[in-house]
């Protein structure tokens, strides 16, 4: 197996929009592996929000109430050897602090050869309005586009 990661030490940081605080480090890594004719690919995009963000989050031990919780759509690009693409949505919900935000998609049957993997979406929620009910539209971060590069071998 190989394990190929993006950026390839620590995170990439993507900051909010309009201005607002709200930040996401994000992680990309992509496992090729071999099964008797099936070569696979498993891709794991990781998006864990600013931690300052949990200054507004309101509820015992910092928790979110249902509906608040941060969430990620996200869309994994396969582009194969000779110019194929396959993609997959990809929509996750953080459930528990830190509220990681965690897509895994395997892609199976791979021709031999280079493949890139792009990874682009949106976070948004996560963060309450200081009075505690309202929603102050301050969540949204775009997550910038990321990809790498795996070879799948005959070896």
């Amino acid at each position: 197996m190989t394990t190929v990661r993006e950026p390839a030490k620590g995170a990439r940081e993507f900051n909010g929009d309009k201005g607002n605080v709200s930040k996401v480090e994000a992680v990309l890594t992509a496992e090729v592996s071999r099964h008797i004719r099936n070569n696979k690919v498993t891709v794991t995009y990781e998006a864990i929000p600013y931690l300052k963000d949990s200054g507004f989050w309101f509820g015992e031990n910092n928790e979110l109430a249902a509906g608040w919780e941060p969430k990620m759509d996200i869309t994994l690009t396969l582009t194969e050897p000779h110019g194929r693409t396959v993609s997959e949505t990809i929509k996750v919900v953080g459930k528990k602090v830190p509220y990681t935000l965690k897509a895994e998609h395997v892609f199976s049957y791979l021709s031999l050869g280079t493949h890139k993997v792009t990874v682009s979406g949106v976070k948004t929620g996560g963060r309450r309005g200081t009075d505690g009910r309202n929603n102050t539209g301050q969540d949204r971060v775009v997550l910038g586009e990321m990809s790498l590069e795996i070879t799948v071998s005959g070896d």
